[in-house]
């Protein structure tokens, strides 16, 4: 009988201990969160808004995805530099995202956006604004920075027929 109370009463000591690592942990993940949502998407946004290749090209990991509306996907760091090199060297270009919500799981944060594009043409001076949602996957490297490995999204606004 007393090995029997003493096993119960270990039990309930581990499970309260165990309930509290928990609580321990959940918090902290969700602080941790807080902070990365704070600070990923505005670090980002400020690379794309430099509209300098060089400075957005920072904030990439070598095998990134990127799939933009109306376009084949863009694989690799290389294949991406080509990409935004074109797209800085045609448009001045001012985003505004807004994060709606983020998961973080280890080495990896998983964010939805909506987000208001404002590209002016440099050839031109015409404007085209855009909006929209998209996803974002960061990925923390092993030099500790959290780069974006893959950023889809996608226009709310309907489809313009050729020619218009």
């Amino acid at each position: 009988m007393k090995t029997f109370i003493l096993c119960a009463g270990m039990l309930a000591l581990a499970a309260c201990s165990n309930s509290g690592d928990t609580a321990s942990n959940r918090t902290a993940t969700t602080e941790q969160t807080a902070n990365l949502q704070e600070t990923l998407l505005p670090d980002y946004l400020a690379r794309i808004n430099a509209n300098d290749l060089d400075t957005v090209m920072e904030g990439f990991t070598d095998d990134v995805v990127f799939q933009a509306p109306n376009a084949p996907e863009v694989i690799g760091k290389a294949a991406l530099r080509e990409w935004i090199g074109g797209y800085l060297a045609a448009f001045d270009t001012q985003w505004v995202k807004t994060s709606q919500d983020m998961i973080v799981s280890g080495d990896y944060a998983i964010e939805r956006y909506s987000y208001q594009s404002t590209d002016t043409m440099k050839a031109t001076g015409s404007v085209h604004t855009d909006i929209g949602k998209g996803v974002i996957i960061y990925h923390k490297e092993a030099d500790g920075v959290w780069r974006v490995a893959h950023d889809a999204w996608s226009s709310d606004l309907p489809l313009t027929p050729p020619g218009e």
